[in-house]
């Protein structure tokens, strides 16, 4: 049936198990862009270069990250915890 050729395809906003943090904090090696919405001064500029420059092995891999601004550097630590 044609109607349901494309039942199986995801939408553009649902969220695959896989992508859900467990215990309310981001996966810095698997979250997207957009998942970094909800932190406050995190979204676009400083999500896009988490995101860009992983993976990461230890957070604190993220400080090394090129070009870093004292903004990306604030919002880092103010969400580290």
């Amino acid at each position: 049936q044609v109607s349901n050729a494309f039942s199986q395809q995801l939408d553009d906003f649902q969220w695959e198990p896989q992508q859900q943090a467990t215990d309310g904090r981001l996966d810095l090696n698997a979250a997207f862009v957009g998942e970094y919405r909800n932190l406050r001064g995190m979204y676009p500029t400083a999500a896009g270069k988490l995101a860009s420059n992983g993976p990461y092995e230890e957070v604190d891999d993220i400080y090394d990250i090129p070009n870093l601004t004292d903004h990306d550097i604030k919002m880092f630590k103010m969400y580290e915890d």
